[in-house]
């Protein structure tokens, strides 16, 4: 990655094995690369060599905290699935899910059906005496 002095700067093999090994869940060669395009276009947030390491250890420590990546993506469920699935794991959830998506009450077959394409496209599902999946 560019520093502040306009040379290159890359991590040692050591530094690289003990970030996989204290950031389990992130992908490190990914989030290097990230991190050296930041850089690139970034010019007056460059680093310094001295400033390099803790750099990437703090960025590599955001990105275990936003859940990480270790290159199996289906291991992580975007939030768009999170969204599009009822939540059944609770009674209140659920009854919370169908107040939001309910569409039983709007008596206008048109605005009805409208909501229901709605809730379709946004959440995947809507309400109606039980859940309805697209």
């Amino acid at each position: 990655m560019k520093l502040k002095s306009g040379e290159d700067w890359h991590p040692t093999e050591e530094m690289i094995e003990g970030w996989k090994s204290a950031y389990k869940k992130v992908d490190v060669e990914q989030e290097l690369k990230k991190m050296s395009v930041w850089c690139e276009a970034n010019p007056a947030k460059r680093k310094t060599k001295a400033g390099s390491n803790t750099f990437c250890n703090k960025w590599l420590s955001a990105a275990e905290s936003q859940g990480g990546n270790s290159g199996d993506v289906s291991k992580y469920r975007s939030q768009n699935d999170q969204k599009r699935q009822p939540a059944s794991d609770s009674i209140k959830a659920r009854t919370i899910e169908m107040d939001i998506v309910d569409v039983a009450w709007i008596a206008c077959p048109q605005e009805k059906q409208a909501q229901r394409e709605y809730y379709k496209t946004t959440r995947g599902f809507y309400f109606e005496g039980e859940f309805k999946n697209v």
